[in-house]
């Protein structure tokens, strides 16, 4: 099983988990802003993981698998992420398979990108208002980071409203779904070894 993200940019990956981390990271009081706009949380969002990279003096392994277990993985849909991922072969899985995916997926997830957040370099992200407004419990963002060099990258965010708060379950880097990509590397193996060989794999590469 090819473990690997391919996109068309080779850089696409660096601004792929970027801009997840800048969406995810929730203003630290997020029950008491849970009236904000999705946009303006995500802005918030990023104004202070901004500020935390900036003081971050070591981004070793264990200081980057630190800070995103820390302000990325708690403002995460989880569930639903793992559910879309796996398709489904989710609905016949047992409790104790999906909480085993949950674990080995994010474990996975933590490790392809911790090397991205290293190479962070003062990129500028602009998020913009939402189209139509606000009609339901589940909205897209649309963003753009701006690079050094004049171009900039187009994400969009995917959330959804639980309990008042909004968390994203999925994001897109010029049209290329997270989702989507990791549902693409895991379906050869669930196609045929079905979820617990997939959890066989994640749970070797994640020992590695």
């Amino acid at each position: 099983m090819n473990m690997k993200l391919n996109y068309s940019a080779g850089t696409a990956v660096k601004y792929l988990f970027l801009s997840s981390l800048l969406s995810c990271l929730l203003v630290a009081s997020t029950w008491a802003h849970a009236a904000q706009s999705p946009v303006d949380m995500l802005q918030n969002a990023s104004d202070q993981m901004l500020s935390e990279l900036g003081h971050t003096k070591s981004r070793n392994d264990q200081a980057l698998y630190a800070l995103i277990k820390r302000v990325l993985l708690p403002h995460v849909e989880l569930n639903l992420m793992s559910e879309m991922v796996v398709g489904k072969y989710w609905a016949s899985a047992t409790s104790t398979q999906k909480s085993q995916f949950i674990t080995e997926f994010t474990h996975f997830v933590t490790r392809t990108y911790s090397n991205a957040l290293s190479s962070y370099s003062n990129e500028k992200v602009r998020f913009f208002p939402i189209r139509g407004g606000i009609t339901g419990d589940r909205v897209q963002v649309n963003s753009a980071i701006d690079q050094a060099n004049g171009q900039s990258v187009n994400v969009s965010y995917r959330l959804v409203q639980a309990g008042g708060v909004w968390k994203i379950y999925d994001f897109s880097v010029e049209g290329v779904s997270i989702v989507e990509n990791y549902r693409s590397q895991f379906a050869d193996t669930l196609r045929t070894q079905g979820l617990e060989g997939l959890l066989a794999k994640l749970n070797q590469q994640n020992s590695k």
